[in-house]
């Protein structure tokens, strides 16, 4: 039977989330003729095992568009939740790389916590050719205080959800700590607290 979380123990409301129609045409340009696609990132929560037990391995990937503090993150529909070993994780991680590599994208950031098991990835996808890898530290955050620190950016409408194939995905953020599991908002987290601690910035002529 389903608990329903007290209003004072909610990280996000679901009325705080805003919803994008399509995607921002990727040529677009700011005030200053500079492009506002800044490329993607993708957080990565990886599980340590491949057991029915054992956590999903989760990536959301967003496209960054704008500068610094007024930057935006557009989720992408249908993010990876599943179970996988770590070749798995790494052989995928290979696939989106040269998927974009392919289509002449910008190629993809991927964010990876830089704690236990998951110390291991970004120096394997170095070893495998992807350097385009950020590390972060939780530090001694729990991952409903990292999930909080994204509600300012959900509220002000600064990150933007799909209408459709995010669901699982908005089910863990708004009853965090009530579904069985939170792989997907964890790397929601991730992906988005790297955004408000290393925000893109373009070059400016003065």
């Amino acid at each position: 039977m389903l608990h329903i979380v007290p209003d004072e123990e909610q990280a996000i409301h679901r009325e705080w989330l805003q919803y994008y129609e399509k995607l921002p045409n990727k040529n677009e340009e700011d005030d200053y003729g500079y492009p506002r696609y800044q490329g993607v990132r993708i957080g990565v929560d990886l599980a340590i095992s491949k057991s029915d037990a054992a956590d999903y391995t989760a990536m959301v990937s967003g496209w960054i568009f704008g500068d610094g503090r007024d930057a935006k993150i557009y989720i992408l529909p249908n993010p990876v939740n599943r179970r996988m070993t770590f070749p798995e994780t790494v052989e995928l991680c290979k696939a989106i790389d040269k998927s974009y590599r392919k289509d002449d994208e910008r190629r993809p950031t991927f964010v990876i916590e830089d704690v236990a098991y998951q110390k291991s990835l970004p120096q394997q996808l170095e070893n495998e050719g992807i350097w385009d890898v950020k590390t972060t530290r939780p530090g001694n955050q729990d991952k409903r205080t990292r999930l909080v620190l994204t509600a300012h950016m959900i509220k002000s409408g600064k990150v933007l959800f799909p209408r459709t194939g995010c669901e699982e995905l908005i089910n863990q953020i708004v009853h965090f700590g009530v579904e069985k599991h939170d792989d997907l908002a964890d790397a929601f987290s991730i992906l988005v607290i790297s955004i408000i601690e290393n925000p893109p910035r373009m070059p400016r002529i003065s």
